[in-house]
């Protein structure tokens, strides 16, 4: 942590380290919050990705998992 003088005004500087160390001892950063991984299409089957939709409308659910499925065909 350091502290600068730049432009009349008093600043701190800090690396992410410490912001992270100081987040965890605060409680605003959780260890949890770091394992989170953005899913992968092998993990996201058109039925998980369109389940929201499920609850609107029955035609509107069949049609998101048709388009999901053209999106993302292997080929």
């Amino acid at each position: 942590m350091k502290i600068i003088k730049e432009a009349g005004k008093t600043k701190l500087q800090i690396t992410h380290d410490e912001w992270e160390k100081m987040g965890k001892q605060q409680g605003w950063i959780s260890s949890e919050a770091k394992k989170k991984k953005k899913q992968k299409w092998t993990d996201a089957t058109p039925y998980k990705i369109c389940a929201p939709v499920k609850a609107k409308s029955d035609e509107k659910y069949d049609s998101c998992v048709e388009q999901v499925k053209e999106k993302h065909k292997k080929d």
